[in-house]
């Protein structure tokens, strides 16, 4: 079945803007972003390849979400331990390559 695109832009912009998992009552000290907002840079790490135009042409929204996300951890975990380095596997995205 066809994925909507409306609401997969609509989960990422979430995602982008907002706390959804409320980690950081938490983790208050700003040097704990990176734990902080782990499950929810992982999530949108997946999100991201449903909306690939993002990915290839939107820069902007791609700088904002590596400086909230992974601006100094490219190494993330999904679902049942799966690990991703972001650099590696977002180097064919023009847009994701150069907002790292």
């Amino acid at each position: 079945f066809p994925v909507n695109l409306e609401m997969v832009r609509l989960i990422v912009g979430r995602l982008q803007t907002d706390d959804v998992y409320l980690m950081a009552n938490s983790f208050p000290n700003p040097d704990h972003r990176s734990t902080c907002l782990a499950i929810q840079a992982s999530f949108l790490f997946v999100i991201l390849y449903f909306a690939p135009e993002i990915l290839i042409k939107q820069k902007g929204t791609m700088r904002e979400i590596v400086d909230k996300y992974f601006n100094n951890n490219w190494v993330i975990a999904t679902y049942m331990g799966q690990i991703y380095d972001v650099m590696v596997e977002w180097t064919p995205y023009p847009a994701a390559k150069q907002a790292i």
